[in-house]
């Protein structure tokens, strides 16, 4: 299929084609029908089967492929971990990226990756969030996990529980609450966003009787952003402040690393979860959920989160609009 017969919405990396993503995408499209275009990008040697799927259920004029070079012979083996299938996720992604870059307003969905294959296929990052910094040269996005319960950032991302401490400074926790408030604005339409922050000790130190960092390092830095301006409150102890629903008073929570995070987006909606790269040129949405091995090829896969990936990607498209 031509790519350059219109000019597509949205560009979508192929993911880990021996998980659940290209069924989940499959089963979302036909819910924006006449609201969007799609580029996927796919190994030539993949293509006819995926056109045989795809217009089984809708119109293949929606859904325009752009072939890949990598892997050309690529035999699909749903549940099966590949080295080879990584190469084919960092291709497309990689190569999604750079159409994006080069044609402005074109979103990007990304499907799930094995983040070992992904590795193991010559990324210098586990995950989609930090290569898309290092792609399109710029600092690495906040990455924001959310549903229709919470947005939830993370000061951490990828990094061992064991070096998390170290990382976070005044400068970081400055920085990640700035590029959220920033993107709560441009990218959700919230005038005058309300950010809470999560405190990375238990119970928030204890008054310094479990851990110093409160006191050094978060306190400081909040009450130096309300000098400011800024409406931001904390830090809280995790367990506390979801378990209290305080998460129902804020716009954006900056959680401190990243199981910290996405456990309470995960309980309130596993199927409604969405990964958002705020702060990017682009604007990139993804599923929040893995490659689910153990359902791959079995018909099986909820496309619900990757339809909330899609509305959303569509939302934040729109508003960026709006505001300029």
């Amino acid at each position: 299929m031509n790519s350059k017969e219109s000019h597509p919405d949205i560009a979508v990396s192929c993911g880990d084609l021996n998980g659940i993503g290209m069924e989940t995408f499959i089963r979302a499209v036909p819910h924006f029908k006449d609201r969007a275009k799609f580029l996927l990008f796919l190994p030539s040697g993949v293509i006819c089967n995926f056109e045989s799927i795809l217009s089984r259920f809708i119109s293949l004029e929606q859904v325009l492929i752009k072939p890949i070079e990598e892997n050309t012979d690529f035999n699909i083996e749903p549940g099966l971990f590949s080295a080879e299938a990584g190469k084919i996720a960092l291709s497309s992604f990689s190569q999604a990226v750079l159409f994006c870059h080069k044609n402005p307003g074109t979103g990007l969905l990304t499907l799930p990756i094995n983040k070992k294959s992904f590795v193991a296929a010559g990324s210098p990052f586990s995950g989609h969030t930090e290569l898309l910094g290092h792609l399109l040269g710029e600092s690495e996005p906040l990455m924001i996990l959310m549903n229709s319960h919470m947005k939830v950032a993370l000061l951490t991302v990828h990094v061992p529980v064991s070096k998390v401490s170290e990382l976070i400074t005044r400068e970081r926790i400055r920085d990640r609450y700035l590029r959220l408030n920033n993107s709560l604005k441009q990218d959700f339409g919230i005038k005058n966003p309300s950010i809470a922050i999560l405190s990375l000790n238990p119970h928030a130190s204890d008054g310094g009787t479990i851990g110093h960092e409160e006191a050094t390092v978060y306190e400081p830095e909040i009450e130096s952003l309300k000098a400011n301006g800024f409406k931001v409150s904390g830090p809280f102890a995790s367990d506390g402040f979801f378990g209290a629903g305080l998460h129902k008073k804020f716009d954006g929570i900056l959680a401190s690393y990243h199981d910290q995070g996405l456990i309470p987006v995960k309980l309130s909606g596993m199927d409604s979860g969405v990964n958002f790269s705020a702060g990017s040129s682009i604007v990139r949405t993804s599923p929040d959920h893995g490659t689910a091995y153990d359902i791959a090829g079995k018909g099986l896969a909820n496309p619900s989160s990757t339809i909330q990936a899609i509305e959303w990607l569509l939302k934040i498209q729109q508003n960026r609009k709006v505001s300029g």
